[in-house]
């Protein structure tokens, strides 16, 4: 089985001075979501850690993303934890654009599920992020701790791990992807082993 550490910074801060503290981290982890459904802009930083058995040492990277939702247009550049296989991907009036092992940019159309994951692309609804989060978060499935309280750039903030269960990543998937509502769709759920677990630092 397959674990990934995704540390996730999202630009929420603590709680000011004349409020108390929050202790209880579903409440934490909901106020967060609401507090950053609405924008339209967006810079995220993904830092992914994955773990195997069969692996003498952890795999994964890290993506920079720019991400304009009210164009559904995308930028980010990314590459693997020790440096190699940098990469560019550009999102953008219907096509993707993405550097090649030689440097020089592709140009492909964006096909199948990959418009609607996009902002509902293809003629399907876009997903409703916040509301695919708010109903991983309520699920007593999802494993919600509070860490506690650390000094950041923007003053104090909150630290919270989630762990999503395979069937709640599969379920996050379908919900950020709409795979579901592809033109000949018919998705089956792979066997959970199949499955990484998803832990979430935010």
């Amino acid at each position: 089985m397959t674990a990934a550490l995704i540390v996730l910074t999202v630009a929420a801060c603590g709680p000011p001075a004349s409020q108390p503290e929050l202790t209880d981290p579903r409440v934490i982890i909901v106020r967060t979501i609401q507090a950053t459904s609405g924008l339209r802009t967006m810079r995220v930083r993904l830092d992914a850690e994955l773990r195997d058995s069969s692996q003498q040492a952890p795999q994964g990277g890290a993506v920079d993303a720019v991400v304009d939702v009210a164009a559904g247009e995308v930028s980010a550049t990314g590459a693997a934890r020790d440096g190699t296989g940098q990469f560019g991907v550009i999102v953008a009036d219907g096509f993707l654009f993405a550097t090649s092992s030689n440097g020089r940019w592709m140009k492909t159309p964006m096909v199948g599920a990959l418009p609607l994951m996009l902002f509902g692309g293809g003629g399907g609804p876009a997903p409703n992020v916040p509301a695919v989060l708010l109903d991983l978060a309520d699920d007593p499935e999802t494993d919600v701790r509070l860490e506690g309280t650390i000094e950041c750039d923007t003053g104090r903030c909150y630290h919270t791990r989630v762990v999503l269960p395979q069937g709640q990543v599969w379920k996050l998937v379908v919900g950020l992807t709409g795979i579901d509502r592809a033109p000949n769709g018919n998705i089956q759920q792979p066997p959970l082993d199949q499955i990484p677990v998803l832990g979430f630092d935010i």
